[in-house]
């Protein structure tokens, strides 16, 4: 009887012992879920920040193209700088 209560006591902790780790299973199971659905939502933020990205370089080479053409159209072409230079009017 003494050797039926000690197992019957030992499967009681080894039951105990399966329920903490099915606890801490769950736990954890639900910390990788939890990251998992915020990792997904910030999937959209991340796109739109890369889009968002892109289109900032593609205007500031625009802009750095539109500027240049400014920049040419204001001074006088190399050939005109040269008559200048030399002190002749340009062709």
């Amino acid at each position: 009887m003494e050797h039926l209560e000690q197992v019957l006591a030992n499967q009681g902790r080894m039951l105990e012992q399966q329920q903490a780790q099915l606890l801490l299973l769950e736990e954890l199971l639900l910390q990788q879920l939890t990251k998992q659905d915020l990792m997904e939502s910030l999937r959209p933020v991340a796109a739109a920040m890369l889009r968002q990205d892109s289109l900032h370089s593609q205007q500031k080479a625009e802009i750095t193209e539109l500027l240049l053409e400014v920049l040419n159209s204001l001074q006088p072409s190399a050939e005109d700088q040269i008559f200048q230079r030399i002190g002749l009017p340009a062709p």
